[in-house]
């Protein structure tokens, strides 16, 4: 049996509101039963935060955490911020990127790296960016091999 996993993520208004977008859980799930009854009887058409987010943070603070709920830290899927990704193409402030990159070896599951901002970056060599996606990613044939 594994539990059901969502990750937490901060967002602007300093509130914890989870993100959702990793979940994993087990055949008739309570919380999966749960979150559909919430999204069919108050699903707002105008609103993807009330219907998202929002909604996945509503359920779960029905819930303990404990075996049938874990909620992640941010760094397991979101490790850099959309407004600080730009930084990590480059080869800016080395020792950030040094600890940031130890600290993703260690912590961090899958790495979204907000591809609406980064699509025409290209990562400097021995750059952060270059080490992930020489390093970790699936489909990245265009980088060198010397993450």
């Amino acid at each position: 049996m594994f539990p059901l996993l969502i990750m937490t993520v901060l967002l602007p208004s300093y509130a914890p509101v989870l993100n959702g977008a990793v979940l994993a859980f087990q055949k008739g799930s309570k919380f999966i039963h749960e979150a559909m009854v919430e999204f069919n009887t108050t699903y707002r058409i105008d609103s993807w935060g009330w219907n998202g987010p929002q909604l996945v943070t509503r359920v779960a603070s029905r819930f303990p955490q404990g075996e049938d709920l874990q909620i992640l830290p941010t760094i397991g899927f979101y490790p850099i911020h959309w407004a600080k990704v730009r930084k990590y193409f480059t080869d800016e402030d080395p020792t950030d990127q040094h600890a940031v990159w130890e600290r993703m070896k260690r912590e961090t599951y899958l790495f979204h790296y907000w591809n609406k901002i980064t699509v025409k970056l290209i990562p400097t060599p021995g750059s952060l960016m270059y080490k992930v996606l020489n390093n970790y990613c699936l489909f990245c044939d265009e980088t060198g091999p010397d993450g």
